[in-house]
């Protein structure tokens, strides 16, 4: 119960340690076009330094530079694959010169979108990310649009009144000045099917319920154990053995029992993995990819029994020790 509040006392502080890349490619790397002064990558990583010396309750920004990464925008995503990051903010390589390119030419095809990224996965965490995070990015990435579209716009619009050819490819590209930039978003690994939301979270109230009411619902089978009625008594050793052991047996079926539940209402545990690279973006169509092949069932089974057991003999061993009708202020100290 009170682990409730204290997983979200002070979060406020906490939430610097949710780290987040700002990896800047703009104007670097072997690829860059020479001769362009870099504006979009300095002033988004410029606004990150700004929120983590602000002093207030921020995530824990990460301004990096493409080399860190061997200027490989891919190599992001790989670092957030693998829980390095929560998520990051990519730059993406020559985002300024494709802004100069747009209305210096007149590239009507120029997409804001593409100078900038978000990538991140939802499932890491579902209720982390779009409880706490996901508004502050969101937030960050609105800021950051204006502040480069302000700066873009001022720079582009002083050249332009000496500059008629420059005036008539903004006719053409209003994209190119507002909004300039914007940001892709990729979710390498959606939280999905909505179905898991219960199997992860109030499912497992269930697993405490049965786990904590099983010893006393077995209570009259146990004492039958210790009264000598058409058997010899058991010993105390063989009497805890029996105890734990059917207790043990049973979680191993109410647990199945349980998994069941998320298997009937056709949560991928064998349908196989879509999959086939760390790095590959996905969305809702691809379903939810197992982790373990044909085994995700039985290692999914297998931690439904194993949190029964850990919660179940400890009620267990309360029981033997304090007896009715205490054991029902064992369950206090559990929820805390």
């Amino acid at each position: 119960m009170y682990s409730d509040w204290a997983a979200l006392y002070h979060v406020e502080q906490n939430l610097s340690s949710l780290v987040v890349y700002v990896v800047d490619f703009d104007g670097q790397g072997p690829n860059s076009v020479p001769g362009q002064e870099p504006l979009v990558g300095p002033l988004i990583q410029g606004l990150a330094r700004t929120q983590v010396a602000s002093g207030t309750p921020t995530l824990g920004w990460g301004p990096l530079s493409g080399s860190d990464f061997d200027y490989d925008p891919i190599a992001v995503r790989q670092a957030v694959y693998d829980w390095k990051a929560w998520a990051a903010i990519i730059i993406m390589p020559n985002a300024t010169s494709q802004l100069y390119s747009a209305v210096q030419n007149g590239n009507t095809s120029y997409d804001p979108m593409g100078a900038c990224q978000l990538i991140y996965q939802s499932a890491r965490d579902d209720t982390n990310w779009f409880d706490f995070m996901y508004p502050i990015i969101s937030q960050f990435q609105t800021q950051a649009t204006s502040m480069v579209g302000q700066q873009w716009a001022k720079m582009v619009l002083q050249n332009a009144t000496t500059d008629q050819t420059l005036l008539r490819n903004l006719a053409n590209v209003p994209q190119a000045i507002s909004p300039a930039i914007g940001f892709s978003e990729y979710d390498l690994r959606p939280f999905y099917p909505y179905t898991a939301i219960p199997a992860t979270t109030i499912g497992l109230i269930y697993l405490i319920i049965l786990s904590f009411f099983s010893f006393a619902f077995y209570l009259p089978i146990w004492f039958r154990f210790l009264n000598p009625k058409e058997h010899p008594p058991l010993r105390f050793v063989e009497f805890i053995a029996v105890r734990w052991g059917g207790t043990v047996l049973a979680y191993l079926f109410l647990s199945l029992a349980y998994s069941f539940v998320s298997l009937a209402f056709q949560i991928n545990f064998a349908g196989g993995n879509p999959i086939t690279s760390e790095t590959q973006v996905t969305d809702i169509a691809y379903g939810n990819p197992d982790a373990y092949g044909h085994g995700t069932f039985p290692v999914y089974w297998m931690l439904n029994f194993v949190a029964m057991c850990a919660l179940g003999l400890a009620c267990e061993n309360v029981a033997m020790v304090v007896g009715q009708p205490w054991t029902g202020l064992w369950l206090i100290f559990v929820s805390a």
